[in-house]
């Protein structure tokens, strides 16, 4: 009895505890060695660089959208040239279908039909602006210049010369006929007037001798000014032949002169 109540357990008895089977994962389930999505391998040296990255740290190369900025730069230029070509190819296709085409001319039947009369214009010879401002001033100092010469009759016809005015009305001719040789200089850069050009200056000329060798006598020399202001008188009247080929020459090319009457003017 003692043995039997050694050997039995009392109290409730722990039930074993039940272990759950694991489950078996297939190979398929886990990946090893996946790439990453965001690596790209650098198109010259293939080292692995991440997705936005502008330069290669190892070959320096320059990057665009994972593509070498160079080899962008090549696709860019060849879009363009063939964007030009083609637009320039449809402008002139379009041009050449959009342009009116020219009728030609139809025979008229009508009695009495003639042809347009064309009328031929004469073409106005041209002048250069230097040598057209010079013909209205040469025509104005042409008009001065002959108007001198009644002052110096006027002066002619006191027995008592005024020598000093004699002497103002040549220093005044002197004058003009620096200015008139100027002007006939320039004057002569129109071909058409280049001979009328040197008559002007050799008058001009002349006048401003005269008067100079005039005014080198003394101004209480009276008779040496009276027979300056005689052979000015003398050299004077050279001016009317010359300012008629100017006034000629003016109403070829159309430049109205002062003091040129209408029936002067071009028909």
């Amino acid at each position: 009895m003692t043995a039997e109540a050694v050997g039995e357990r009392t109290g409730p008895r722990k039930q074993p505890r039940r272990i759950k089977p694991r489950p078996q994962l297939s190979p398929d389930s886990v990946s090893i060695g996946e790439t990453d999505a965001n690596i790209f391998n650098c198109p010259v040296c293939s080292r692995p660089l991440a997705t936005g990255a502008h330069r290669c740290p190892t070959c320096g190369t320059r990057l665009l959208l994972s593509t070498p900025a160079q080899r962008v730069g090549i696709f860019v230029s060849a879009g363009v040239v063939l964007g030009l070509l083609f637009g320039w190819s449809f402008s002139a296709v379009a041009g050449a279908l959009t342009a009116p085409h020219g009728k030609s001319p139809a025979a008229s039947g009508a009695p009495g039909a003639s042809a347009p009369v064309v009328v031929v214009q004469t073409p106005t010879p041209t002048i250069p602006a230097v040598s057209r401002s010079a013909v209205g001033q040469a025509a104005a100092l042409d008009a001065r210049l002959a108007g001198a010469a009644s002052g110096l009759r006027l002066a002619l016809r006191d027995k008592d010369l005024d020598s000093a005015s004699v002497a103002d009305q040549l220093r005044s001719l002197a004058a003009d006929a620096a200015f008139g040789e100027d002007l006939a200089s320039r004057l002569g850069t129109w071909d058409q007037a280049y001979a009328l050009s040197l008559d002007l200056a050799n008058l001009y000329g002349s006048i401003r001798s005269t008067a100079r060798e005039g005014l080198a006598a003394s101004i209480q020399n009276d008779p040496a000014y009276r027979a300056s202001a005689q052979k000015m008188l003398a050299v004077l009247p050279g001016i009317t032949p010359l300012d008629k080929r100017l006034q000629d020459l003016a109403v070829s090319v159309d430049i109205r002169l002062p003091g040129a009457s209408p029936s002067d003017a071009p028909h």
